[in-house]
């Protein structure tokens, strides 16, 4: 035992002689070490722990722009004078951070992520030595509440994500200094009310997502600052109605999302006044089951239509695009009614074979005379298959394309054929009858009609002599 353990020292101490000429032999090396040692004074982040990238590809003016320290299960943010001091780009994201305490003064910071830590407290004052950052990741964390003064300070921050929390509750004067903000997403929450006046700071928001919270309605003045909002997702809410009061008030809302809202009927009043609306998405809605008159005919902007994954949706009213458009001008392009419970569509709702684009695959559809017209619609895919009959029962499971058209007949046509067929047939019958029975009995009725007119003339001539009597 004891002489293999002298054979072990021996060879590590060559070993060392070795490496030691090495270096003897190779003194840029050691110059390199310490240039590299120089250069990461400060940032111990970089060499042991993080990754470092620079933006500046192959410019060494300003190394260590991004500082990536995601998934390396940090339990607390790296102190300050392990960072380097010209960061921009900071990632924290899906590390082992629950709670985050005021951040050290970073002047050039513009974009952090803090995201999937399972934080559930941050200090009050944790950003405000951050003036410089404009994005800021605080999604999929497990955070039941934050402090009104948490973005204080962050006048040039343009993106907050916020989703996939806990909040029930957002403060009134969360946003007083964000007057800049651009997008927000408070997704995938349980905020179920938010007062009027909590976005009226947020003047040129554009996007805004409250999809998957607790929302039954929405306050009518709750977007009345929003002057530039485009973007709005409402989507997987409690609403049973569209807030029409509140959105007619966004002026140049573009795109909305209402999809997996409990809303049972759409009319006229739903959509009412969004006339610079230029997509709709109403998939999945599991309440839905009709489409009335004129609920679309107000969008005369309306580019891009989705209604999609609605189980109970069987009635769409021929109507409900009235006014939308006329010959001269259509400008929505893109219809979809994929997978919902419609088995009929009148030709007349849309021009539907004008679309650039129209999916009709997997309805139960009637294939009756009704639906004749979409034979004639070929052009794309979305035609070509799928398109499949569930009744009548001899063309059930087949394709429409392969069906002949001539055969696409109606009950309803073929009922008033047959009506017209046996009450024409009835009038010839009783017309025959009459003539055989007036040929039968001719001369009774000459006789007859012989008789009764020379007793008229009998009782003329009795008036007649009355009256000279009289006289």
């Amino acid at each position: 035992m004891l002489f293999n353990r002298l054979i072990i020292l021996f060879l590590l101490f060559v070993l060392a002689i070795i490496v030691d000429g090495n270096n003897e032999q190779n003194p840029n090396t050691i110059k390199q070490s310490t240039t590299t040692t120089t250069n990461n004074n400060s940032s111990d982040v970089c060499s042991k722990l993080c990754s470092c990238i620079d933006y500046d590809t192959g410019v060494n003016r300003h190394p260590n722009k991004f500082v990536d320290c995601s998934r390396r299960r940090l339990t607390k943010v790296p102190i300050a004078k392990t960072i380097p001091v010209n960061i921009q780009h900071l990632d924290l994201s899906m590390n082992n951070l629950t709670v985050v305490e005021k951040f050290e003064k970073f002047e050039k910071l513009n974009r952090l992520s803090l995201a999937i830590n399972g934080l559930h407290q941050i200090d009050n004052f944790a950003f405000e030595q951050l003036p410089k950052l404009e994005n800021l990741d605080l999604s999929y964390n497990e955070l039941e509440e934050i402090p009104a003064t948490l973005f204080e300070g962050l006048d040039e921050l343009q993106s907050l994500n916020l989703s996939n929390n806990l909040l029930k509750y957002l403060p009134k004067e969360l946003f007083k200094s964000n007057g800049y903000l651009h997008e927000l997403n408070l997704a995938h929450n349980r905020i179920n009310f938010i007062q009027p006046d909590l976005f009226s700071p947020l003047s040129e928001l554009q996007i805004l997502s409250l999809a998957n919270n607790h929302f039954y309605s929405i306050a009518s003045g709750l977007f009345h600052r929003l002057e530039k909002l485009e973007i709005l997702d409402l989507s997987g809410n409690n609403l049973h109605s569209v807030p029409t009061n509140a959105l007619y008030l966004l002026k140049r809302l573009q795109f909305i999302d209402l999809s997996e809202n409990p809303i049972h009927t759409l009319n006229a009043a739903s959509f009412n006044q969004l006339t610079s609306l230029r997509e709709l998405t109403l998939n999945k809605m599991p309440d839905l089951v009709r489409i009335e008159k004129q609920t679309f005919s107000t969008l005369k902007n309306l580019e891009r239509l989705n209604i999609e994954d609605n189980p109970h949706l069987s009635t769409i009213d021929e109507n409900a695009f009235m006014g939308m458009f006329n010959r001269q001008s259509i400008t929505i392009k893109y219809v979809s009614l994929r997978r919902n419970l419609l088995s009929r569509l009148s030709e007349k709702t849309l021009p539907f074979c004008n679309l650039t684009q129209l999916d009709l695959r997997q309805n139960p559809w009637n294939c009756d005379c009704n639906i004749r017209w979409m034979h004639y619609c070929h052009g794309s895919t979305e035609f070509e298959k799928d398109i499949k009959c569930s009744t009548p029962e001899p063309y059930s499971g087949q394709e429409l394309v392969a069906i002949e058209p001539k055969n696409f007949r109606c009950k309803n046509n073929q009922y008033n054929e047959t009506r017209y067929l046996f009450f024409l047939s009835l009038f010839f019958m009783t017309g025959l009858f009459i003539s055989i029975i007036m040929l039968i009995f001719r001369e009774k009725i000459i006789q007859l009609y012989g008789k009764r007119h020379h007793t008229n003339e009998g009782s003329i001539y009795y008036v007649r002599a009355q009256s000279e009597q009289l006289e």
